[in-house]
C-alpha cells in the first residue's frame, strides 16, 4: 500500500497516478437521504434531508433547489506568495495532546509549482507534491513544530498535483503543536506567517466544505472487521465546474475518478482508502459531479480501531458522525503518525527516530564533528533519555552525489563519530550499533528532481538517523 502514498486517498481530479479500475459498483438498493446545504454563512450547521428515490451510485444527479457551496469559515489573516496566490488561514484546531488540524483556503498561481507546497525534503518529483509546507512555533520554545508523519514519510494533508488553473481550494493539514499551547504561529511556505493564532477545540460536523466550493455530506458510518464503510454525497453547488485537485489515478474517461477523500483518525492511527472488496483496488470509483449535480458513493477506509474517529477530508474541514459497530484496527490502509519537531539541525519523532543533519554535524564529505554539531547532538540526546528504551542504532546515510564505494566508507565513518558522541553525552546503560548505508536507502527519490526541490532531497537524504529499538 505504502507505493501509494498517503496523500493520493483524494477523490477526484488533477494528474493520474496509481491504479484505479474506473468499473461501476453498480446499485444501492436502500433508500438514501441527499442532505442540503445549511448556506455559506453557516460551514458546520446541520444538514437537512429528504427521503429520495433509490440511485446508482457513483453516477451524477441534479442537486436539490437550495444547494449552496459553503464557506470555509472566518478569514483569520491572508498573506500572498510570490510566485503567485493567495492564502487565507481559516483556524487552527486541536486535534490531539500533541497535534492540531491547520485549515486554509488556498488560491493557487494556476502553475505548477508542486515542490513550492511541500514541506522541504518531501517532494517526490513527477508533480507528487503535498500541500504540507506548513510549521508551528511558539513563543519562548527553541523547537519548530511539524506536519506529522509515519514511518514512511507520508503526511496527513492534501495532494498537489498538476496545477492547471487558478482555483480556490480548502486545505487542511495535521500539525504538532506543543501540549497545552494556547497560542502559536503558522508559517505557511512560501505565504509567509501568522502569529499568535489560537489553538481552537475541534468543531466538527457531518457536512463539511471540500475542494473548489464543493461540500461533502457524510450519511452513515459503519465499522465491521477493520474496516470503516462510509456512505457519502459529494455536492458542486460552485461556480468551477470540477473539484479541485484530488487527484484521479489512472482513469479509464475523464468521468471516473478516486472516491476517498478521507483520513480517518483516532488518537495517533489514521486509516486511508482501502477500495472494494470485489476490484481490490485501492479507491472507488465514481463520476466526477460537474456544476449543479451531486454523486453519491460508498467509500471504505482502514479502521485506526478508536472509539471515536475523526473524519478528515484531504481537502477540506474535520467531520464527525455517530459511527455504529465495534472498534477493530484494520490490517491494512492503517499507520501511526508521529509528532514531530525539529531543534538545532535534530529532526525528532515521538516514535523514538532522530534524523541528524550531516550538513550541521560534519563539513563536506569529512566525518570529523564540527564545532556546531554538539548542540545538534546534545538536543537528539535528551529526546532519547525521555523515553524509556536503551537500544540504539545509529545509521548514516548520503546522498546520490559521488560514488558509491566512497558513500558507503564516508556513512559508515560518520554514524561511528555519531555513535561516540551520543555514548558519552547519554552515559552507561546504553547499548549502541552503528552502521553505514551510503546512498542505499535515500529517504526521497533524487532522480527526475531539479533546482531547489533537488537540492532540499539531496539534504534530506544527508543525514544520520539514530532508532530506538
Amino acid at each position: 500500500m505504502k507505493n501509494v502514498h498517503l496523500m493520493m486517498v483524494a477523490a477526484v481530479l488533477a494528474g493520474g497516478l496509481t491504479a484505479c479500475s474506473g468499473a461501476d459498483h453498480g446499485t444501492d438498493t436502500s433508500t438514501t437521504a441527499s442532505p442540503s446545504s445549511p448556506g455559506a454563512s453557516d460551514p458546520t450547521g446541520p444538514p437537512t434531508s429528504s427521503t429520495t428515490p433509490t440511485r446508482p451510485e457513483g453516477r451524477p444527479y441534479a442537486l436539490p433547489a437550495g444547494v449552496k457551496p459553503l464557506s470555509n469559515g472566518p478569514v483569520l489573516g491572508t498573506k500572498s506568495s510570490p510566485m503567485g496566490g493567495t492564502f487565507s488561514l481559516n483556524g487552527v484546531q486541536r486535534l490531539g495532546p500533541d497535534r492540531a488540524v491547520v485549515y486554509g483556503t488556498w488560491d493557487s498561481p494556476g502553475t505548477n509549482v508542486a515542490d513550492t507546497w511541500t514541506e522541504p525534503g518531501y517532494y517526490q518529483g513527477d508533480h507528487k507534491g503535498e500541500f504540507s509546507a506548513m510549521s508551528v512555533r511558539r513563543s519562548g520554545d527553541p523547537r519548530t513544530y511539524l506536519p506529522v508523519r509515519d514511518q514512511d514519510g507520508q503526511c496527513i494533508c492534501g495532494a498537489v498535483s498538476l496545477l492547471n488553473s487558478a482555483k480556490k481550494v480548502s486545505t487542511s493539514v495535521v500539525v504538532t503543536v506543543p501540549e497545552g499551547a494556547s497560542t502559536v504561529d503558522v508559517t505557511v511556505a512560501p505565504f509567509g506567517t501568522f502569529a499568535n493564532v489560537p489553538v481552537a477545540p475541534l468543531s466538527a460536523s457531518s457536512q463539511v466544505p471540500f475542494g473548489a466550493g464543493q461540500s461533502l455530506v457524510v450519511r452513515s458510518a459503519t465499522r465491521s472487521a477493520g474496516v470503516l464503510k462510509l456512505k457519502a454525497t459529494l455536492q458542486n453547488a460552485s461556480t468551477q465546474s470540477l473539484p479541485y485537485n484530488t487527484r484521479i489515478f489512472n482513469p479509464l474517461s475523464s468521468e471516473s475518478a478516486c472516491t476517498e477523500p478521507f483520513f480517518a483518525v483516532g488518537d495517533r492511527q489514521a486509516g486511508w482508502g482501502v477500495g472494494t472488496e470485489a476490484d481490490k483496488t485501492t479507491c472507488t470509483p465514481a463520476a466526477i459531479p460537474q456544476r449543479g449535480q451531486a454523486v453519491d458513493v460508498t467509500m471504505t477506509l482502514g479502521d485506526p480501531g478508536t472509539p471515536e474517529v475523526t473524519l478528515l477530508p484531504t481537502w477540506g474541514r474535520a467531520v464527525r458522525v455517530p459511527v455504529s459497530g465495534t472498534p477493530v484496527k484494520g490490517t491494512k490502509g492503517v499507520s501511526a503518525f508521529s509528532a514531530r519537531s525539529r531543534v538545532e539541525g535534530a529532526t525528532i519523532s515521538a516514535d523514538g527516530r532522530v534524523a541528524l543533519s550531516t550538513d550541521v554535524l560534519f563539513a563536506y564529505d569529512k566525518a570529523e564533528l564540527s564545532p556546531k554539531a554538539s548542540k545538534s547532538l546534545e538536543a537528539a540526546a535528551a529526546a532519547l533519555k525521555a523515553q524509556p528504551k536503551r537500544t540504539l542504532t545509529v545509521e548514516g546515510h548520503t546522498d546520490a552525489q559521488g560514488t558509491q564505494s566512497r558513500n558507503q566508507t564516508l556513512s559508515g565513518q560518520r554514524a561511528d563519530a555519531v555513535r561516540s558522541a551520543l555514548t558519552k553525552l547519554l552515559g552507561p546503560g546504553w547499548s549502541i550499533q552503528a552502521q553505514g548505508f551510503g546512498q542505499s536507502k535515500p529517504a526521497v527519490t533524487e532522480s527526475g528532481q531539479t533546482g531547489e526541490a533537488l537540492k532540499a532531497a539531496q539534504q534530506r537524504n544527508r543525514r544520520v538517523e539514530v532508532r530506538v529499538q
